[in-house]
């Protein structure tokens, strides 16, 4: 019985020194050390940037149409109806609180964007596609 107490201690012990080194601020990964050991993750982030003006742009000027261009396939499928469905006044202030979006994640293939929507938090992402070019994957 001894040796299962003995266990439990050295357990406890593991978690307690696991969980210091967790909290302490100077130890683990910084977004510096992310981006020295992934420095080039085959993201073109200007070009995503680029597609999401253009999703902008579709917006604000109301074109339903563009903006469907922009959608990929499965988003196509479970959006198109709620975006021809919208009010103009909808999609007039996705644009306005869309061009104050930030770049809160991104992989190899995607690229996820946050901003406010009418005051609550939003997120899209923007899935890239065989051609180089981003569409949105989740509105």
């Amino acid at each position: 019985m001894s040796s299962l107490n003995i266990a439990w201690k050295y357990l406890l012990l593991g978690f307690g020194v696991a969980l210091l080194i967790h909290l302490n601020p100077f130890s683990g990964c910084s977004k510096e050390d992310i981006a020295q050991d992934y420095p080039d993750l085959g993201l073109d982030l200007a070009r995503a940037e680029e597609d999401a003006e253009k999703l902008e742009k579709a917006f604000s000027e109301l074109n339903r149409p563009a903006i469907y261009e922009m959608l990929t396939d499965q988003a196509f499928e479970r959006s198109a109806e709620d975006i021809s469905l919208s009010s103009y006044d909808l999609l007039l202030q996705f644009a306005k609180d869309f061009d104050k979006r930030k770049i809160v994640g991104y992989g190899d293939e995607f690229i996820e964007f946050s901003f406010d929507l009418d005051g609550l938090p939003y997120t899209v992402d923007f899935a890239l596609q065989e051609d180089g070019s981003f569409k949105l994957s989740r509105l």
